[in-house]
């Protein structure tokens, strides 16, 4: 990489006078009045490419964005500063702690080789999940934090032109060979200014999009393209010449508040991304030193929904992230909070759960019963992803009594040292048909931890004997319920396959849920399944759990 300067200095007499890069590369006039532009630009030079780095920049979390910014024209170190600094971009990186990347093309003219370079910037630019930031904005290898569910792309004249001719194309993806698995590339979302030509036909998927100063033929082709009202918008701007700042900063909301997810197996989806300020939900960050000696950190998400001010109204859900993950990521993904704020609870996401035991979580759970009077203790429930669905399948075997239900995502747990419980625990597990990982997720024929899980619940909750049958009609966990029904996925091809099963008393309080073209993921549908699920039941002071209808 070649860095082309450090922070930025301007001073600008009405367009006449230049500003000065640190490293005193002269640029055109950026701004109306006398100010600083904290930050760098730096050479990209094998991908055609600058970047913005603003300053101080941070290592930001596993849900950075990615901003590729294509011109009517090629960009210098210099006008890619100024085109930041006029259109608004500066801005955007400051307030999201994201890096921007101005693109040119590859030849004399916009060809499939771009696309290719597009793949490549995407693909080997960007880290999802950085160890650290340095001043550069890059970690210890050189790559820019970036998530590829969130890759927005803003586009002017010919620049617009080839976003639409070349990327908004359901067949741009990359083959991952880490993975071994072909991933999708096609932008999240786009911006076009100035734009002519019209997307092709025949797209089957969802492509959000901003089109400022676009012909009505153009916008009425994007605007057929999304089946959200939200995900479309056009703006007029006075001249149809270049960025707009406050158009791109009006049309950067649109794209920040989605993100494309492959769910499955040619299961692409497009899912909003949660506004807890829209929402009115509150999230404190907090770390706390347990008596072991270790930090826990977690966020507590609490909507304007739930009565805070009476004693034990409020239920309460705890939920682990998966491996890799932290829980924010989990949060934004899963959508728990927003489920919260639907239903009047709180939610507390556990961050790097795997770092400290089950018995400092019960320590952090009782501080928060402390400071927070308002909270139900007898309504507190359990959900987490793969890792911290295994981390959920542990805790509540450990300690039974203290939770009202729970809800295990793609993941069980080796509970063979556990004592097993003689109360109920009330429990929808769903896992998604195409997840690739054996032995935890679904149950087979020889037994696995997913076995042992479920054979216990059942037995824990009088649903009988489970026991895998290769023979059921739901070949994925082995055994069939009269009582079975479908809901289809909002978002995506999927449907939802829940199969309740009754126990003694006659209630159910245990439920299976495999969930078709989904693989090891998590989605924004199960919290709202699984409260709908576990809003019926409560734990009461002798152990015992009522069911409520």
């Amino acid at each position: 990489m070649k860095k082309q300067g450090g922070t930025f200095m301007k001073k600008v007499l009405t367009g006449v006078t230049a500003a000065m890069l640190a490293s005193s590369i002269p640029l055109a006039s950026l701004a109306e009045e006398e100010s600083e532009v904290p930050g760098m630009i730096v050479e990209e030079a094998d991908r055609s490419a600058f970047v913005y780095v603003p300053e101080n920049i941070k290592k930001g979390d596993i849900t950075t964005p990615i901003l590729l910014v294509y011109g009517d024209e090629d960009y210098t170190a210099e006008s890619a500063l100024e085109e930041a600094v006029n259109g608004g971009f500066v801005e955007i990186a400051e307030k999201n702690n994201m890096v921007v990347t101005f693109v040119n093309s590859k030849g004399d003219a916009w060809s499939d080789e771009d696309v290719e370079n597009y793949i490549g910037i995407v693909g080997s630019m960007y880290i999802e999940r950085p160890a650290s930031i340095n001043t550069e904005g890059t970690d210890p290898d050189g790559l820019y934090a970036g998530y590829a569910h969130r890759i927005y792309v803003a586009a002017e004249g010919s620049g617009a032109d080839f976003v639409t001719n070349y990327l908004v194309d359901d067949s741009v993806s990359e083959f991952v060979e880490a993975w071994n698995v072909t991933m999708p590339r096609i932008p999240t979302a786009v911006m076009l200014f100035n734009g002519t030509e019209l997307p092709q036909e025949g797209l089957t998927q969802e492509y959000p999009a901003v089109i400022v100063n676009g012909s009505e033929e153009l916008k009425s082709a994007y605007q057929t393209l999304n089946t959200t009202d939200s995900h479309f918008l056009t703006i007029e701007t006075e001249t149809a010449d270049g960025f707009e700042k406050e158009a791109v900063l009006e049309g950067y909301q649109v794209l920040k508040g989605v993100r494309r997810t492959l769910l499955g197996n040619d299961n692409l989806a497009v899912l909003d991304v949660p506004d807890y300020a829209a929402l009115g939900i509150e999230e404190l960050v907090t770390t706390r030193t347990t008596s072991q000696g270790n930090e826990v950190g977690y966020i507590l998400y609490i909507p304007d929904t739930a009565d805070t001010t009476s004693v034990g109204t409020v239920p309460l859900v705890l939920t682990f992230h998966g491996m890799g993950e932290n829980a924010e990521y989990f949060s934004a993904l899963s959508t728990w909070p927003v489920t919260g704020a639907k239903n009047g609870f709180m939610t507390v996401s556990f961050d790097q759960h795997n770092t400290y035991s089950t018995a400092e979580i019960v320590e952090i759970l009782e501080k928060l019963e402390n400071e927070y009077p308002c909270i139900d203790k007898s309504r507190i429930y359990v959900s987490g992803f793969s890792m911290g669905g295994m981390k959920t399948d542990t805790l509540s075997q450990e300690y039974t009594e203290l939770f009202a239900g729970i809800a295990p995502i793609d993941g069980t747990s080796d509970i063979s040292e556990i004592p097993e419980s003689e109360l109920v625990l009330p429990m929808m597990y769903i896992a998604g048909e195409e997840d690739p990982y054996e032995g935890f997720v679904f149950p087979t024929e020889e037994g696995n931890l997913a076995n042992a899980t479920i054979e216990r619940i059942f037995r824990m909750n009088g649903a009988g004997d489970y026991q895998y049958d290769a023979s059921a009609s739901n070949t994925f966990f082995g055994i069939d319920s009269p009582d079975a029904y479908t809901v289809e996925a909002s978002a995506g091809t999927s449907v939802l396959t829940v199969s309740p099963f009754a126990s003694e008393d006659g209630n159910v309080y245990t439920a299976l849920v495999n969930v078709s073209h989904m693989g090891h993921t998590i989605f924004v549908d199960y919290p709202d399944l699984a409260w709908d699920f576990l809003s019926h039941f409560s734990r009461n002071e002798d152990g015992t759990i009522t069911y409520q209808e």
